[in-house]
């Protein structure tokens, strides 16, 4: 391709001519001028050549009219040739020039918005991440919590179970004291210390119910937190699945192809985000692999 001010070849792939592009332009006008004064300067030598030439002489002394009117001839001054054509290309040098500097703003104007789309698209992407980092975070606190929940209800199972072997201790104690009674001295000794015992047991007894109601108390606390989380979760998930549905991406890699977040065509190096209706109406297809 060839360039539209001075003519010289433009590489495959550039925008603009080297040559021309980095001049001044006073020094693209001056060179049009000096261009156009080289090509001036054969015709006026040619036209002053024509009228300067003698006719041929045929060994015959030329009359003295014809003499004078060669004179007058040789004499004359070439006629200037009018700057038309001149001004014409000057006209045409600064219109293309101020086509050039039109075509230069636009594309800077272009290449601003790209900018700015693909610098909020990074915002929304950073974004994305720190909620999806955060979800990560808070599925990680929902295992913890359930399992603590799982350890809170073996330990209530256990104390449980050791309840009901007092509860059993406790029955045995009053059939033991029942069936003492024949024997007043032994039976108050014996009595005394059960009694003592009993009330021991009692006591633990009642600590251990302190502990299961505590423990009860705290299954419901990280139940209702677990539900909390679960709704948290939902969520979130919920938005990440709208992202997958209706948001896509396309690689800057010329094969027309959009792809989900999670396909493995997808490097994340460059590329655009779209949805699928406006990816669709751009002219790109779904990928075979994530969008089949």
């Amino acid at each position: 391709m060839k360039c539209i001010k001075c003519g010289r070849e433009i590489p495959d792939g550039d925008l603009f001519c080297l040559e021309c592009s980095m001049m001044p332009l006073e020094s693209i006008r001056s060179q049009d001028s000096k261009e156009a004064n080289r090509t001036e300067a054969p015709k006026s030598r040619s036209r002053s050549a024509t009228a300067v030439k003698s006719p041929p002489s045929s060994g015959k002394s030329a009359p003295t009219g014809a003499k004078s009117a060669a004179t007058s001839v040789r004499s004359a001054p070439a006629s200037p040739k009018p700057a038309a054509p001149q001004t014409a290309k000057k006209r045409t040098s600064k219109g293309l020039l101020i086509a050039f500097i039109l075509v230069c703003l636009v594309l800077a104007g272009v290449l601003g918005f790209v900018g700015y789309s693909y610098a909020s698209f990074q915002t929304q992407k950073a974004n994305l991440r720190v909620k999806e980092a955060d979800l990560i975070l808070r599925e990680n606190e929902l295992s913890e919590l359930e399992t603590q929940l799982a350890d809170t209800e073996e330990a209530l199972a256990s104390a449980q179970d050791e309840i009901a072997a007092l509860e059993e201790q406790v029955a045995q104690l009053q059939e033991t004291i029942e069936g003492s009674n024949s024997s007043l001295t032994q039976t108050q000794y014996d009595m005394t210390t059960q009694q003592q015992e009993l009330t021991k047991l009692t006591e633990e007894n009642g600590q251990l119910l302190e502990m299961v109601e505590n423990l009860e108390q705290e299954n419901g606390t990280l139940q209702a937190q677990n539900s909390e989380l679960s709704a948290m979760n939902s969520v979130y998930s919920a938005k990440a699945a709208f992202m997958d549905d209706y948001v896509v991406f396309v690689e800057n890699n010329g094969t027309e192809l959009y792809h989900k977040y999670n396909c493995s065509e997808f490097t994340k190096k460059s590329f655009w985000a779209y949805s699928r209706k406006l990816a669709e109406s751009n002219g790109y297809s779904p990928c075979p692999k994530c969008c089949s």
